[in-house]
Protein backbone atom coordinates (compact mmCIF):
# COMPACT_ATOMS: atom_id res chain seq x y z
CA UNK A 1 0.00 0.00 0.00
CA UNK A 2 1.56 3.26 -0.75
CA UNK A 3 1.86 6.20 1.50
CA UNK A 4 -0.83 8.49 -0.70
CA UNK A 5 -3.64 5.50 0.27
CA UNK A 6 -2.43 4.73 3.40
CA UNK A 7 -2.48 7.98 4.94
CA UNK A 8 -5.97 8.81 3.23
CA UNK A 9 -7.65 5.65 4.81
CA UNK A 10 -5.46 6.98 8.02
CA UNK A 11 -7.22 10.53 7.89
CA UNK A 12 -10.68 8.37 7.19
CA UNK A 13 -10.04 7.02 10.77
CA UNK A 14 -9.23 9.46 12.49
CA UNK A 15 -13.29 11.30 10.99
CA UNK A 16 -14.83 7.96 12.13
CA UNK A 17 -13.00 7.80 15.86
CA UNK A 18 -14.10 11.37 15.91
CA UNK A 19 -18.05 10.57 14.54
CA UNK A 20 -17.53 8.01 17.31
CA UNK A 21 -17.22 10.46 20.58
CA UNK A 22 -19.62 13.12 19.45
CA UNK A 23 -22.16 10.22 18.33
CA UNK A 24 -21.54 8.65 21.96
CA UNK A 25 -21.85 11.97 24.04
CA UNK A 26 -24.84 12.83 21.65
CA UNK A 27 -26.27 9.38 23.13
CA UNK A 28 -25.33 10.27 26.37
CA UNK A 29 -26.77 13.55 26.51
CA UNK A 30 -29.73 12.06 24.97
CA UNK A 31 -30.38 9.70 27.84
CA UNK A 32 -29.92 11.84 30.24
CA UNK A 33 -32.50 14.48 28.93
CA UNK A 34 -35.45 12.01 28.46
CA UNK A 35 -38.04 11.31 30.69
CA UNK A 36 -39.18 8.53 29.42
CA UNK A 37 -37.22 5.47 31.04
CA UNK A 38 -38.38 3.46 28.20
CA UNK A 39 -36.30 5.45 25.63
CA UNK A 40 -33.43 6.04 27.56
CA UNK A 41 -33.62 2.23 27.52
CA UNK A 42 -33.78 2.20 23.77
CA UNK A 43 -31.39 5.16 23.20
CA UNK A 44 -29.11 2.95 25.46
CA UNK A 45 -29.16 0.12 23.50
CA UNK A 46 -28.85 1.78 20.27
CA UNK A 47 -25.34 3.03 21.62
CA UNK A 48 -24.22 -1.22 21.60
CA UNK A 49 -23.53 0.06 17.61
CA UNK A 50 -20.65 2.67 18.40
CA UNK A 51 -19.29 0.35 21.18
CA UNK A 52 -19.70 -2.44 18.40
CA UNK A 53 -17.69 -0.07 15.48
CA UNK A 54 -14.76 1.04 18.14
CA UNK A 55 -12.84 -2.02 17.91
CA UNK A 56 -12.95 -1.93 14.10
CA UNK A 57 -11.32 1.70 13.89
CA UNK A 58 -8.71 1.21 16.62
CA UNK A 59 -7.42 -1.68 14.47
CA UNK A 60 -8.01 0.32 11.56
CA UNK A 61 -5.99 3.60 13.17
CA UNK A 62 -2.84 1.34 14.58
CA UNK A 63 -2.79 -0.55 10.90
CA UNK A 64 -2.28 2.77 9.05
CA UNK A 65 -0.68 4.48 11.14
CA UNK A 66 1.98 2.06 11.72
CA UNK A 67 1.99 2.21 8.22
CA UNK A 68 2.85 6.19 8.38
CA UNK A 69 5.39 5.55 10.66
CA UNK A 70 6.97 2.70 8.31
CA UNK A 71 6.60 5.55 5.49
CA UNK A 72 8.12 8.34 7.16
CA UNK A 73 11.19 6.67 8.26
CA UNK A 74 11.94 4.94 5.07
CA UNK A 75 15.20 4.99 3.76
CA UNK A 76 16.30 7.65 6.99
CA UNK A 77 18.87 7.33 9.99
CA UNK A 78 16.16 8.89 12.04
CA UNK A 79 13.80 6.40 14.56
CA UNK A 80 10.44 6.95 15.32
CA UNK A 81 10.75 6.85 18.92
CA UNK A 82 13.64 9.91 18.69
CA UNK A 83 10.23 11.76 17.29
CA UNK A 84 8.92 13.54 21.34
CA UNK A 85 5.14 14.45 19.63
CA UNK A 86 5.33 11.20 18.02
CA UNK A 87 5.65 8.97 21.30
CA UNK A 88 3.66 11.28 22.76
CA UNK A 89 0.75 10.60 20.22
CA UNK A 90 1.21 7.26 20.40
CA UNK A 91 0.75 7.28 24.27
CA UNK A 92 -2.47 9.54 24.29
CA UNK A 93 -3.69 7.43 21.39
CA UNK A 94 -3.23 4.75 24.21
CA UNK A 95 -5.25 5.72 26.74
CA UNK A 96 -7.90 7.08 24.64
CA UNK A 97 -8.47 3.89 23.24
CA UNK A 98 -8.16 1.82 26.68
CA UNK A 99 -10.62 4.58 28.26
CA UNK A 100 -12.81 3.85 26.00
CA UNK A 101 -12.69 0.07 25.19
CA UNK A 102 -12.53 -0.97 29.41
CA UNK A 103 -14.24 2.62 31.45
CA UNK A 104 -16.63 3.23 28.47
CA UNK A 105 -18.03 -0.29 28.16
CA UNK A 106 -18.11 -0.91 31.81
CA UNK A 107 -20.41 2.43 32.49
CA UNK A 108 -22.87 0.94 29.48
CA UNK A 109 -23.15 -2.46 30.67
CA UNK A 110 -23.86 -1.37 34.25
CA UNK A 111 -26.05 1.77 33.41
CA UNK A 112 -27.80 -0.38 30.50
CA UNK A 113 -28.48 -2.88 32.98
CA UNK A 114 -30.15 0.05 35.64
CA UNK A 115 -32.06 1.01 33.11
CA UNK A 116 -33.38 -2.62 32.58
CA UNK A 117 -34.13 -2.97 36.11
CA UNK A 118 -35.81 0.12 36.14
CA UNK A 119 -37.93 -0.22 33.35
CA UNK A 120 -38.99 -3.85 34.81
CA UNK A 121 -39.52 -2.04 38.23
CA UNK A 122 -37.43 -4.11 39.95
CA UNK A 123 -34.99 -1.41 40.77
CA UNK A 124 -32.90 -1.14 43.63
CA UNK A 125 -34.50 1.81 45.64
CA UNK A 126 -31.68 4.57 45.26
CA UNK A 127 -32.03 3.81 41.30
CA UNK A 128 -32.55 7.28 40.36
CA UNK A 129 -29.68 7.94 42.67
CA UNK A 130 -27.46 5.33 41.01
CA UNK A 131 -28.28 6.55 37.56
CA UNK A 132 -27.29 10.24 38.22
CA UNK A 133 -23.66 8.87 39.31
CA UNK A 134 -23.67 6.85 36.07
CA UNK A 135 -24.70 10.07 34.23
CA UNK A 136 -21.98 11.96 36.02
CA UNK A 137 -19.38 9.16 35.33
CA UNK A 138 -20.23 9.17 31.86
CA UNK A 139 -19.86 13.33 31.27
CA UNK A 140 -16.92 13.08 32.79
CA UNK A 141 -15.98 10.56 30.47
CA UNK A 142 -16.63 12.24 27.20
CA UNK A 143 -14.59 14.98 28.98
CA UNK A 144 -11.48 12.87 28.95
CA UNK A 145 -12.08 11.67 25.42
CA UNK A 146 -12.70 14.82 23.97
CA UNK A 147 -9.33 15.97 25.50
CA UNK A 148 -7.36 13.30 24.72
CA UNK A 149 -8.79 13.49 20.59
CA UNK A 150 -8.24 16.98 20.82
CA UNK A 151 -4.50 16.66 22.19
CA UNK A 152 -3.85 13.50 19.64
CA UNK A 153 -5.13 15.82 16.53
CA UNK A 154 -2.72 19.33 18.09
CA UNK A 155 -0.06 16.59 18.21
CA UNK A 156 -0.97 15.62 14.68
CA UNK A 157 -0.96 18.82 13.19
CA UNK A 158 1.73 21.07 15.25
CA UNK A 159 4.20 18.19 15.75
CA UNK A 160 7.97 18.48 14.32
CA UNK A 161 7.33 16.78 11.64
CA UNK A 162 5.59 19.74 10.25
CA UNK A 163 7.18 22.50 12.15
CA UNK A 164 10.43 22.48 13.20
CA UNK A 165 11.33 23.72 16.61
CA UNK A 166 7.42 23.63 17.80
CA UNK A 167 8.09 20.83 20.00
Amino acid sequence: MSGSFNFFFHIIAVGLLFVIVVGGWLLHRKIVNEKDVHLKLYVSTSGRVIGLLSPFITVLLLATGIGNIYNRYLGTEMHWYSEGWLVAKIIFFAILAVNGAIFGAMMTRKRTALLQSINQQNAPENAESMLKVFNRQFSWHYVVQFLLLAIIILLSTFGSGKHHGAF
